[in-house]
């Protein structure tokens, strides 16, 4: 069975009535909890992106408090797991902002947890990327926008 393209699944939706359309999206969201969790963010917290972000800081505080420090193994581990989580956040926001601020917290939890990235090079790569994808999303902010991250920026190059 071949999907339909999302243009076909556009024109669909425009005629259906608002009953059927709820029952749609909750049967999408029984699915899979990255649906519900996408839906749960488009219904609640799309509204105020700033309380979302400091919701993600919080589970991100969390997450680093977990990470077994003791061998740089289980450190990598533990990293790519709050990134990973932290990059399907992002992927619901969808705005430059949330994507700038949360790479950058990320970064400076990072430095800040102690983990010796220099001794590997998968995670010296991560982190690098991580700049990379910070200023890339700086590059679709407004330049007063852009202003208020600078100083963090240059801090945790």
């Amino acid at each position: 069975m071949k999907p339909a393209t999302i243009s076909q699944i556009k024109a669909d939706l425009q005629n259906v009535p608002p009953k059927d359309l709820i029952a749609i999206i909750l049967r999408l969201s029984k699915y899979k909890v990255e649906n519900k969790e996408l839906v749960s963010y488009l219904l609640f917290d799309a509204e105020d992106e700033s309380f979302y972000v400091e919701q993600i800081k919080i589970s991100m505080d969390e997450l680093f408090k977990e990470i077994n420090t003791d061998h740089l193994y289980y450190a990598k581990k533990g990293i790519r797991k709050t990134l990973r989580r932290i990059d399907k956040y992002i992927r619901y926001s969808s705005k430059p902002i949330t994507e700038t601020e949360l790479r950058i917290y990320f970064c400076e939890k990072l430095q800040a947890s102690k983990i010796p990235i220099y001794l590997s090079q998968v995670l010296l790569n991560l982190y690098n990327s991580q700049l990379k994808k910070i200023d890339k999303a700086m590059s679709k902010m407004h330049e007063d926008e852009q202003f208020d991250f600078i100083n963090r920026i240059e801090q945790i190059k």
